[in-house]
């Protein structure tokens, strides 16, 4: 009889298994909000994903993060990583394998934040990190590339290769559950977990930063294994018991309302960031003035026509864009919309006036006093090229940008 219970409760489990779903984040990278730039195109933030984890959520539905949400722990990142840990925790996060990102705050960090992390190579204890958990007949490991946190000056003996993974989850292995790994690695290190047949689903994280430059799966052994969208612009949706649906992607656009519950968080969001930028401005002070910014009105007193041309373009009153946007004390906002920001160059609008918008400093390069004294300009002027538009006009921020078709736009 209690054969018979134990054969009809596994039967129970492998339809648990049909009936799980799971929605797929990574690679975050500390975007808490579409910046704004581009009304009607932006993606993400933390508004439209807990209205998408609110609808999308359930007893069979899960919620896996494959890491990389944090940003450098400065005062403006800990408020940013802030936000992110209410998010997790409100919306009830299965699993987050934890990437560079989130081990760059020193195990402490991962302990202090007790999240459900998930990290099955990892050689010794982590606080607060599990090497396996179980859900609806799928056992689910996670699995990160020593590598990645060995680079540079900076070693690690902190995980384990793909050998050792596989040998321990092979120690696992029963007919009766299917293994799912949350994997950040390189190609070889997939290739060869895929090759040991012990997995029946890879989750794979997008490592781009740029949002031009990523795909959305990783083919290994033959497989094609899906990866998620970065910052948090889309969702992975994957049904893990069907077997000829494809896993796609809900994108989170302006179709997705904001989670009106957010809106006090990010009111004070913003004053603690101003009162940062205040604080810094008031440090400045009392430091020699070292600016080497000149501002467009030093270039246009010998270049009229050039200066018309400016006056004319988007680049005049980018800062006006950023004050509309209200984002005008975001440091992070503000280095695309102004001249030299933290290289010597703007303070505030107050301060330096002169060096508000984008100028011909931001595409030339500060050459004016040298310039002043040469008269072949071009031995001194920084040539315009794609790489130098794209230090502000990519991804999200620009995400209709084609050099070819923007430049004539300011070409003068």
């Amino acid at each position: 009889m209690k054969r018979w219970l134990l054969l009809i409760s596994l039967c129970f489990w492998s339809l648990g298994a049909d009936a799980l779903e799971l929605r797929v984040t990574g690679q975050i990278l500390g975007e808490i909000r579409p910046c704004g730039c581009e009304p009607g195109q932006e993606k993400g933030g933390i508004e439209r994903l807990a209205t998408y984890l609110k609808e999308h959520l359930g007893k069979d539905r899960l919620w896996v993060d494959l890491g990389n949400y944090a940003v450098e722990p400065n005062p403006q990142g800990q408020l940013k990583n802030a936000l992110f840990l209410k998010l997790f925790r409100q919306q009830r996060l299965f699993a987050m394998l934890p990437g560079p990102a989130e081990f760059s705050m020193g195990k402490r960090g991962i302990a202090k934040n007790r999240l459900p992390y998930l990290l099955t190579n990892h050689k010794g204890e982590l606080a607060f990190t599990e090497r396996i958990k179980h859900r609806g007949g799928w056992k689910f490991f996670g699995y990160l590339s020593p590598e990645l946190l060995s680079q540079g000056t900076h070693k690690t003996q902190l995980l384990d290769g793909p050998q050792a993974l596989i040998k321990r989850v092979r120690g696992l292995k029963s007919a009766e559950w299917k293994n799912l790994l949350l994997f950040r690695g390189n190609a070889a290190e997939l290739q060869q977990l895929t090759d040991s047949g012990l997995f029946d689903q890879i989750l794979v994280a997008n490592q781009a930063i740029l949002e031009e430059k990523q795909t959305f799966e990783e083919t290994a052994g033959g497989k094609k294994w899906p990866k998620p969208p970065i910052k948090g612009q889309g969702v992975l949706r994957l049904d893990l018991g069907a077997v000829q649906q494809k896993p796609t992607i809900d994108w989170l656009d302006n179709t997705v309302a904001n989670d009106s519950s957010w809106a006090k968080d990010f009111k004070d969001y913003d004053k603690k960031v101003e009162g940062l930028f205040m604080a810094f401005l008031e440090s400045q002070s009392a430091k020699p003035d070292k600016r080497v910014y000149k501002g467009s009105a030093y270039c246009v007193n010998c270049h009229p026509k050039a200066g018309k041309a400016w006056a004319d373009s988007d680049h005049s009153k980018a800062f006006s864009v950023l004050e509309a946007a209200g984002r005008q004390y975001d440091p992070d906002c503000i280095v695309c919309h102004v001249q030299g920001m933290r290289k010597g160059g703007f303070l505030s609008k107050e301060l330096t006036p002169e060096l508000q918008n984008v100028g011909c400093e931001n595409c030339h390069g500060v050459v004016a006093e040298a310039h002043a004294q040469d008269a072949e300009f071009k031995k001194n002027r920084k040539p315009v090229t794609e790489r130098v538009c794209t230090t502000c006009h990519q991804g999200s921020h620009s995400p209709k940008f084609r050099f070819e078709t923007y430049y004539p736009k300011i070409q003068h």
